[in-house]
């Protein structure tokens, strides 16, 4: 459960509406309704980043890319491979671009747009996929299954088993959904934000859907909690809203009278986008901070391989140099990390619902080395090219480094 600071403070940039946010450690991109706005210091100061002239209605920082960020506006997608220094256009030409997901496992971008859902392996090229009669505001993406994959729409939420080629209606026909949310910790609880009729949630992967409490107005955003299905913040037309019990009661934030657009996690923070009135920051209180550096947040794993040592928590893998006092992050952000393992200094290994990733410079880069959501990995101490991985689906070990992996039978000894 969370504990709240029923407060929030503002940050600019001031007028104007904002729409949307991604995060990339300490930078976060704001897409508003005059371009990108760019902050270098977690939201307290802001600076135009380009596309001023365009309604930016969703932006995608890469997580591994390089300073690649990609722009959704009124007229296609724009993206800049310098942190929003320079743009180019990269498709879907006069189409208002409400949504820019990203499907890690296999590498690909979708696009929800005012006629359909379109694809992308590189950000730069796009074809259309699917749903053209509808205008796709949100889109999700089962944690578990990737090829399982949700829309909100103009007319009800659709569900897809095909990584989107084709879509079947969920729920909620005739209602305008602007927001969909699958959960991370549950992949069967999906939230959905709708135009008028408040926030709806399905328990049954989308089988079926509920009206929750906060039952009336309009709710354009929502932002979950990782590791509780229960735990969920609103964003609606009279500020932000809250529920630790799966939307069966929901507690008024602040920000009366204010329209919520956009969402975020911020460290130990959220980070709300307004309409005209710039962005707010609201502080959270998970715990009492107690190492400089390091999230208040949830730490699965912690491994020491002096003099640094390295853990895995929610939202990243951190690093420290002066046995903990001090922590810095990695160049890896945005998953839940259960598992971090290192027997030589800088090679690190970190295992999330996205896969296991591997490290040789002591987290400045990382490469996905095995796909699936891996919950544990160890390296065998006396020969460090053995190392084993307990996934969803079963043991998988290797035998070369972690360049190559097998599915392990029992007769595989154990480190």
């Amino acid at each position: 459960m969370l504990s709240l600071y029923y407060s929030w403070s503002s940050g600019g940039p001031e007028g104007g509406i904002i729409y949307d946010f991604s995060q990339k450690g300490d930078i976060i991109y704001a897409g508003t309704s005059g371009g990108v706005y760019k902050s270098i210091n977690k939201g307290r100061s802001w600076i135009g980043s380009g596309l001023k002239f365009y309604n930016v209605f969703s932006v995608f920082a890469h997580p591994f890319g390089v300073d690649t960020v990609l722009a959704g506006t009124e007229k296609g997608v724009f993206i800049s491979y310098d942190g929003g220094n320079s743009w180019d256009f990269a498709g879907i030409d006069n189409k208002n671009v409400y949504d820019i997901i990203f499907k890690l496992s296999a590498s690909v971008y979708y696009a929800g747009t005012d006629s359909g859902v379109w694809k992308s392996n590189t950000g730069n090229i796009w074809s259309y996929l699917s749903l053209g009669e509808r205008e796709v505001y949100s889109i999700d993406i089962d944690p578990i299954f990737p090829s399982w994959m949700y829309a909100g729409t103009d007319s009800g939420i659709f569900k897809s088993t095909n990584s989107g080629n084709s879509w079947s209606l969920s729920g909620l026909p005739g209602i305008k959904v602007f927001c969909i949310r699958v959960s991370r910790n549950d992949p069967s609880t999906i939230y959905a934000g709708t135009e008028y009729h408040g926030c709806y949630l399905s328990t049954d992967g989308g089988n079926t859907w509920d009206q929750t409490s906060l039952d009336t107005g309009n709710v354009y955003i929502l932002l979950l909690d990782s590791l509780d299905k229960d735990v969920a913040f609103a964003g609606t037309d009279s500020g932000v809203f809250f529920t630790d019990d799966g939307g069966n009661t929901w507690i008024h934030t602040g920000l009366s009278r204010k329209v919520i657009y956009g969402l975020e996690y911020l460290g130990d923070s959220i980070i709300a986008g307004t309409k005209g009135v710039g962005v707010f920051i609201h502080d959270l209180l998970r715990w009492n901070r107690s190492s400089a550096g390091l999230k208040p947040t949830y730490t699965f794993s912690i491994v020491a391989p002096f003099p640094q040592v390295y853990a895995g928590i929610k939202g990243g893998v951190y690093v420290s140099s002066d046995t903990a006092n001090e922590w810095d992050t990695t160049s890896i952000y945005n998953y839940m990390f259960y598992s971090v393992t290192s027997e030589v200094r800088d090679t690190i290994f970190a295992g999330c619902e996205d896969g296991l990733f591997m490290s040789s410079d002591g987290g400045g880069s990382w490469t996905r080395v095995l796909s699936g959501n891996v919950k544990s990995c160890k390296i065998n101490p006396h020969n460090h090219s053995f190392i084993l991985a307990g996934l969803s689906d079963g043991t998988y070990h290797s035998t070369d480094g972690g360049n190559t992996w097998v599915k392990s039978q029992p007769t595989v000894p154990l480190i």
